[in-house]
């Protein structure tokens, strides 16, 4: 079964408003995310990212678009 992407976009996340903080790939319903220059470990390198996407998470609302 192949899951085609329904939307790829870049996403501005707890970045200056001139700056791309990262971007998003939704599949189905099913959401991923990627904070530049975070690693696997985003709350300890970019906690301010971290903290942004998880208030977008708990409201259900998508991140801010760059």
């Amino acid at each position: 079964m192949t899951i085609k992407p329904a939307s790829h976009q870049n996403d501005k996340i707890g970045t200056p408003k001139e700056q791309v903080g990262g971007w998003t790939e939704v599949y189905e319903g099913l959401t991923f995310v990627t904070v530049r220059g975070a690693g696997h470990e985003v709350p300890l390198f970019k906690p301010r990212a971290a903290f942004e996407l998880f208030k977008y998470f708990l409201t259900g609302k998508p991140p801010p678009k760059a």
